[in-house]
């Protein structure tokens, strides 16, 4: 059975929104959904023609007032009922791929020192996570609509948590490669 592509409700899920072109999808997901999911310009297009076909979105031509008019693309009620039929749904088991993982697995191969390295520059890079969703929270608390606040915060304090455990984890497994 082929693998569905939820990019597809990702995309529903910010036109239920606002009506948007391709850009300002590129745009939302490099902003908000970042941390947890990523589109890129030639996935994007061809989803959203791909809805259009199926009578899930709507497209107009928009003067963009730069120069060429650009198409916006909005839900249609077919395209809601399927989203939140989505939303409803239970989700598929998560595979991870997770560098730092799989390099520990097989770190019997590095030295006490590189292994230490290693987890050290984990442990940096989640900090500066936890920085980036400092920003992220801040800007949240602009957000005017009490849920859609509620569930930007929802999955901001997911990755805060997911970044915390990370570091404690890794400071752990120093501790444990210290020991050896």
């Amino acid at each position: 059975m082929p693998k569905e592509n939820k990019s597809r409700y990702a995309i529903l899920g910010l036109l239920s929104f606002m009506p948007c072109s391709g850009y300002d999808i590129k745009k939302m997901t490099d902003n908000s959904l970042k941390f947890f999911w990523s589109e890129n310009y030639g996935h994007i297009y061809p989803l959203l023609k791909e809805l259009e076909e199926e009578g899930l979105a709507d497209s107009k031509k928009v003067d963009s007032g730069k120069g060429p008019s650009k198409n916006v693309f909005s839900l249609t009620a077919k395209g809601k009922k399927v989203f939140e039929s989505w939303l409803k749904s239970a989700e598929s088991r998560q595979r991870y791929r997770i560098e730092i993982l799989l390099k520990m697995f097989f770190s019997s191969h590095l030295s006490v020192k590189e292994i230490v390295a290693k987890l050290e520059a984990h442990i940096c890079e989640q900090e500066e996570l936890l920085e980036e969703y400092k920003k992220v929270e801040a800007e949240f608390a602009e957000i005017p609509q009490k849920r859609y606040r509620l569930s930007a915060v929802i999955t901001l304090d997911y990755g805060k948590r997911h970044a915390q455990m990370v570091i404690q984890w890794a400071r752990e497994c120093i501790k444990t490669v210290n020991s050896l």
